[in-house]
């Protein structure tokens, strides 16, 4: 809260600065509280309850306790899902801890050897393709970038090597205007000031929101270069408050990947020889017990979509035979 109150006196002095409010940050850090903001105001998210672990595994903690009646509910509660479920922690990235649960025995088991610190959200897995977008505005002055489809193989998560991002998608079939208008409509009622992801599944001519990410992401960086700009150019224009103002050098695809973790020579030895590299990230994390992630991902933007895939698949060939 130090940094909302420090917001607040830099904006007292008259230095105009651009921020999430306090309440968005959290409610999107924290993803059973984001699931109920959605679920009610009328945006489509997947039915899920929310297990505080505390209390689940309270009988193991406290061996006094004979019987565990919040257990018991929680087991009641979920046999009303539509399996299969996927259970995730309340906070964290969506990767983190996420596994999936074909049948209920399966997820009584993971919730029993649930050893991250967190609360524990089980939530129906919608059948239909994964796609992400960018919002990104201040002040109710609001973008809404085309999405972006994800590829994914099998129960593969966000942090698995072999998906893949590519935008823009603009066929009819998707309503892209309603979902668009929806994107609006939600950053009007959280008050948006900044950027911010949302994960969408498009299922049986329905979208539904996952969650939101409040932040820069490389859904960013993907999503700038779709519309033939850069990260700054966005932050330039949340500074100015010309929000969305096309450019001439449009381009019209851009695609995104995940590699093994790269060194920094490695990175400019690419950059230098595929000149559609855009960004690259490198990401080392460590999260609980959960252990760690480390990859490289790469955002690639062209006229052409043919020739980035080629890119890419030149690219990710490279790193193998190294």
């Amino acid at each position: 809260m130090e940094y909302s109150s420090f917001l607040k006196e830099l904006r007292r002095r008259g230095i105009k600065t651009i921020s999430h409010s306090t309440r968005f940050a959290l409610e999107s850090f924290q993803k059973e509280k984001c699931t109920d903001f959605l679920r009610r105001n009328g945006f489509n998210v997947a039915g899920s309850i929310m297990v505080q672990s505390s209390l689940f595994h309270v009988h193991v903690t406290d061996p006094s306790i004979p019987q565990n009646a919040y257990r018991e509910f929680i087991f009641r509660e979920i046999r009303k899902l539509r399996f299969p479920v996927v259970i995730k922690p309340t906070v964290f990235s969506g990767a983190v801890g996420f596994t999936v649960s074909h049948n209920f025995d399966d997820a009584v088991k993971v919730l029993d050897e649930w050893k991250l610190d967190s609360d524990i959200l089980v939530e129906e897995q919608i059948d239909g393709e994964i796609f992400g977008i960018e919002i990104y505005g201040a002040e109710g002055h609001y973008h809404v970038t085309e999405p972006v489809i994800f590829s994914v193989d099998g129960d593969a998560t966000a942090e698995g090597l072999d998906i893949v991002k590519e935008g823009p998608v603009t066929d009819e079939k998707y309503h892209i205007p309603h979902l668009k208008a929806e994107m609006i409509r939600m950053s009007d009622l959280y008050g948006l000031n900044g950027f911010a992801q949302a994960d969408l599944i498009f299922s049986q001519g329905k979208w539904y929101i996952i969650e939101i990410n409040p932040r820069y992401t490389l859904m960013s960086d993907i999503s700038a270069a779709i519309e033939g700009k850069d990260i700054i150019s966005l932050y330039g224009e949340l500074a100015t408050g010309q929000i969305g103002d096309a450019k001439d050098n449009q381009r019209s695809f851009a695609i995104d990947f995940k590699t093994r973790l790269l060194d920094r020579e490695e990175i400019c030895r690419l950059c230098e020889k595929y000149s559609c590299i855009v960004s690259v990230m490198r990401v080392q994390t460590a999260v609980s017990s959960v252990g760690s992630a480390e990859y490289c991902e790469f955002v690639m933007a062209g006229e052409e979509q043919k020739k980035l895939r080629s890119d890419m698949r030149a690219i990710k060939g490279e790193i193998r035979e190294e």
